[in-house]
């Protein structure tokens, strides 16, 4: 007589059970905490030992059953959400949880208090308290729960006060925390396990100093006033990091770890090594256009992905050209250089006081524009490392071969709109390495066509040559390494004879 009132009961509780539970069964698992719905909602979440999910939601706080999937030894309950149901403390829980439960999300509710102990599952291991706008207090305690717990969100809560934090934690978002009046950014340098962070919409200006084994994975620092990222908090293991809307002018702080991964390249010797990526997202900051943006712009081992939204100074950086995203000086003296107090000195470079001179981060391209400064001779004391030089549109009338002299990299000179008389074969000699020169526009200049290869006889690399069309004379035949393209009145020289560059 028991055993069928036994039966009758368990059946009725079963029915009960699918009144008050919405299950369905899905292949994937999938955990998140963005909870939206203003109606009070419980979700349980199942998992088979074949790894299917079956997931239970009702709305009603007063629920005693658990759903039918609790008495089925191929499911364990894995995660147990009760969200937007005004729950003041956790005594309000429907139901003791079995130890099983790893993910438990309490966010949207009216906590005051927290304590993470029995009567909690014992292998929790993500806790969500997320948008419990009362909520001042967590006490983690001492036990085996502190140390496997390893996710905490406590987002949207801008009274809590911490004394501690699990010490094994490796996912924490702090998002819209009022961390300024808070304690707990000084716990963090004791997080050494933390892989994901966000301390997103926080008015944070400046970082706390993290520990050097802290090795993060995702970085959260949006929506704070920060214009500078120490480079502690850029570790090499470091994927993903949002620095969106900020006030950052200067991406210069990227310099160290750019470094590091070009200094692997070279220890290897093996320009194909690839460094680990790390996406940035960079937009709703006032960037300036300088050599710093240029460099993570084309940096092999970081990917701008909100390329398309960046702007600096009021323009796209995507319509930009390197020469954009120049770094501009008044003197430079290298790292390694001996002789910085000393004029005459090849490590030193001075710009011109007339001049704009500007340089990307490795070097590799430095111009001196002194265009339109009403000049009447090329500077004596050019830096030695420059790329491009820019004289156009002053009073130039005689050019001194030693003037280039030692400018072993220049490989772009303009020239144009000055009063340039004459030319001899040596002029540029000093500069052997130019592929490029402009002199249109120089009206007492006159050059013949077939005269190129003995004027221009020591710029082996020499690729065009830009005249205006009253500098040459009209029945002069040029030479077959050359040939000629006309636009309006300027006249462009292409040499093809590539052997000539060997």
């Amino acid at each position: 007589m028991m055993f069928i009132l036994f039966i009758f009961l368990f059946f009725v509780g079963k029915s009960q059970s699918l009144d008050e539970w919405n299950c369905t069964e899905n292949k994937h698992f999938l955990f998140s905490n963005d909870q939206l719905n203003e109606q009070c909602t419980i979700t349980i979440e199942y998992i088979s030992l074949q790894h299917y999910k079956q997931i239970c939601i009702t709305h009603r706080l007063s629920v005693k059953t658990l759903p039918l999937p609790s008495f089925n030894s191929n499911y364990a309950m894995h995660t147990f959400k009760i969200n937007s149901c005004q729950l003041l403390t956790l005594n309000q829980l429907p139901f003791l949880l079995p130890a099983t439960v790893e993910n438990l999300d309490l966010s949207y509710n009216l906590l005051s208090t927290f304590t993470l102990s029995f009567p909690l599952p014992s292998y929790l291991k993500y806790l969500r308290l997320d948008h419990n706008p009362n909520l001042i207090d967590i006490k983690f305690s001492h036990n085996n729960g502190q140390q496997r717990l390893i996710g905490l969100s406590l987002r949207y809560n801008k009274k809590i006060r911490l004394s501690s934090l699990p010490p094994y934690l490796k996912q924490l978002d702090l998002t819209d925390c009022n961390l300024l009046q808070s304690p707990i950014f000084s716990l963090l340098r004791s997080l050494t396990k933390l892989t994901h962070l966000s301390l997103a919409d926080n008015q944070l200006k400046q970082l706390p100093i993290i520990d050097k084994r802290t090795q993060l994975e995702y970085l959260n620092l949006s929506n704070n006033y920060l214009t500078y990222i120490d480079s502690g908090w850029l570790h090499k293991s470091l994927k993903i990091l949002d620095l969106t809307f900020n006030r950052i002018e200067s991406t210069e702080f990227f310099h160290e770890i750019l470094t590091m991964n070009q200094t692997v390249k070279q220890i290897y010797r093996d320009p194909a090594i690839n460094n680990p990526i790390l996406e940035v997202s960079l937009h709703g900051n006032p960037l300036n256009c300088d050599c710093w943006l240029g460099s993570i712009l084309n940096a092999s081992s970081i990917e701008i992905v909100d390329l398309s939204l960046l702007q600096c100074k009021s323009h796209s950086v995507i319509n930009m050209s390197d020469n954009d995203f120049l770094c501009s000086y008044s003197q430079h003296c290298a790292a390694d250089c001996s002789c910085c107090d000393f004029e005459a000195c090849d490590c030193h470079s001075v710009c011109p006081p007339e001049c704009l001179c500007l340089h990307d981060t490795s070097w590799s391209n430095h111009i001196i524009q002194c265009q339109q400064r009403n000049l009447i001779d090329i500077h004596i004391h050019l830096p030695e490392t420059i790329t491009e030089l820019n004289y156009e549109g002053n009073h130039i009338e005689d050019l001194k071969s030693f003037t280039f002299v030692g400018k072993k990299v220049l490989n772009k000179l303009n020239l144009a709109k000055n009063d340039i008389r004459n030319l001899t074969n040596d002029t540029f000699c000093g500069a052997a390495n130019l592929r490029e020169i402009n002199l249109s526009y120089n009206r007492n200049l006159k050059i013949k066509l077939s005269s190129f290869n003995e004027l221009f006889s020591c710029l082996k690399y020499l690729q065009y040559i830009i005249l205006s069309e009253e500098q040459i004379y009209q029945d002069d035949k040029l030479s077959h390494e050359w040939i000629l393209e006309s636009n309006n009145d300027l006249l462009r020289l292409i040499r093809i004879k590539q052997q000539l560059s060997l």
